[in-house]
């Protein structure tokens, strides 16, 4: 039997044996290891994102979004593999859900670069820069996608109506209001002030 108090979650996975082995280099595990998802070491932040991905998928499940084709065993054994052979995997799937999960939770640090990212989970930049770009998009340009993505869902919900166009670029790390305007407006076709006045207009209806 396991009791929590209220607030602490378990999330528990399971291998086969021979699978570990194989992902370990024929390393067995002999008794249990512990990390601490609060540290900023490589291999924890692998174990952060794998935790966010099995997280999401489920909570997508939950709510009938399952989709067969984006299964995320293949990733999840990629960063089970760089926790168990202790980084010496390469770089692959697991080290982009990594990045990008460190993105997510630094994505309002103005000093979000390229080197502190490739720092954080244990790869070169030109390791980085190469998986990001096979994916679709350089470091820097996933940067400023999600950037723009969170402020249009700011910008977007009345219940952030009370927060300038300017205060939420500042958050999210844009030099300027001007810059974050254009490049607001090249990526949705409207400018933040016009799609905030649309959205405070929808809750007078």
């Amino acid at each position: 039997m396991r009791g929590f108090s209220k607030g602490l979650k378990e999330l528990v996975l399971t291998i086969p044996r021979d699978d570990y082995l194989e992902l370990s280099g024929g390393t067995p595990l002999v008794r249990p290891r512990v990390v601490d998802f609060n540290q900023g070491a490589a291999g924890n932040q692998q174990m952060r994102a794998l935790a966010r991905l099995v997280s999401d998928s489920l909570a997508g499940r939950a709510r009938g979004e399952s989709d067969p084709g984006a299964c995320p065993e293949g990733s999840a054994l990629d960063m089970l593999g760089q926790l168990a052979s202790g980084g010496r995997g390469g770089a692959g799937p697991g080290h982009l859900l990594a990045a990008r999960n460190y993105i997510e939770e630094h994505l309002h640090d103005p000093e979000l670069h390229v080197s502190g990212i490739s720092a954080a989970i244990g790869i070169s930049e030109r390791q980085l820069s190469r998986i990001f770009t096979e994916a679709g998009d350089p470091p820097g340009g996933y940067i400023r996608q999600r950037r723009l993505e969170t402020a249009r869902d700011l910008l977007a919900d009345p219940a952030h109506g009370s927060r300038s166009v300017g205060r939420i670029a500042g958050e999210l790390g844009f030099a300027s209001q001007g810059y974050f305007t254009r490049a607001f407006k090249a990526r949705f076709g409207v400018a933040p002030l016009a799609l905030r006045q649309e959205a405070l207009r929808g809750t007078d209806t």
